[in-house]
């Protein structure tokens, strides 16, 4: 999405510098096995494994579905009117001068409705994967702890596990929408400093009441941004359409995604994205990005002329 400049500068702000040290991707996530080695689903889980992608992806490999088109991504530009509209949505949904409640759903920015998946019109699906589709068999909600007892017969949801009480980047597991890059950055975060990972959760004591509340960096600003616990729920297979818990069934990451996706207005609108953008989110701390440029293309044994 284009936009004015002040809006570009969402989430990417360089006006407040955390004394948080540079959070470094994992040295195993950089590292890709051949098409030989076993994949490490710890280590991969921000890759799509929602079960209908699986399923269409052999499909396609024995020939008996064609492919998808992949969904195109394209450019909008933004009347200033719509970006002064967004930027002040922002300051409505922070909630840093004051908690406030809601009933189980019924969030007046992020309802539990199909608006909060995608607006109207629009195709859902992993772009990365080239998976496209009607949104609405995602307008299906569940709170948190049913589908805790649905899943796993447990009485009883965690947003950190109860043992060590931290994040890690084992509980990361990639849904149905393409948020692969805002995964990922929660896997590095949470594998170097999981304790900023911790440390967004604030007023736990809103647990109980369904609200859970999170400390960002938006637009240059420290903000407090709180989701309650309804989640899109696929009933066919019992688990979330979305981010959804790994085998250590705990729900930070699916919070930590619907409150990204509250910010950016719908899990839609939150598809597509740089993990420094995330990053810098999470952390509250600048990020830099350095594009490399090759200088000799081994493959074709030739010499890239513009140095």
């Amino acid at each position: 999405m284009m936009c004015k400049p002040a809006l570009l500068a969402l989430l990417t702000a360089s006006v407040a510098w955390a004394q948080t040290p540079a959070v470094q991707t994992p040295e195993a996530v950089e590292t890709y096995g051949g098409p030989e080695e076993e994949e490490d689903t710890t280590q991969m889980a921000w890759f799509n494994r929602d079960p209908e992608y699986l399923k269409l992806v052999d499909d396609v490999r024995s020939g008996a579905q064609v492919a998808p088109v992949i969904r195109e991504l394209a450019k909008v530009v933004e009347s200033e009117a719509v970006c002064t509209a967004r930027l002040n949505r922002f300051k409505t949904i922070d909630q840093t001068a004051k908690a406030v409640t809601w009933e189980l759903g019924k969030d007046p920015e992020f309802p539990a409705t199909e608006a909060s998946i995608a607006p109207p019109g629009a195709s859902c699906g992993d772009t990365a994967h080239g998976i496209s589709g009607g949104c609405s068999k995602y307008d299906n909600w569940l709170d948190i702890k049913t589908a805790a007892k649905d899943m796993w017969k447990e009485d009883k949801w965690n947003v950190f596990n109860p043992v060590t009480k931290q994040p890690a980047a084992a509980d990361v597991a990639q849904g149905s929408m393409g948020t692969c890059y805002f995964l990922s950055a929660l896997v590095s975060i949470a594998h170097s400093r999981p304790e900023i990972i911790k440390n967004m959760f604030i007023r736990p004591e809103l647990y109980d009441q369904n609200i859970v509340t999170t400390k960002w960096l938006i637009g240059g600003m420290e903000a407090t941004v709180a989701v309650d616990t309804t989640i899109a729920f696929n009933k066919k297979y019992n688990q979330p359409w979305f981010t959804k818990p790994s085998e250590t069934k705990v729900w930070w990451p699916s919070l930590l995604e619907k409150t990204w996706s509250k910010i950016f207005t719908s899990y839609n609108a939150a598809e597509s994205g740089m993990w420094q953008m995330a990053a810098s989110a999470i952390t509250r701390a600048p990020t830099v990005s350095v594009k490399h440029k090759p200088i000799y293309d081994v493959a074709a044994g030739t010499q890239d002329t513009e140095k």
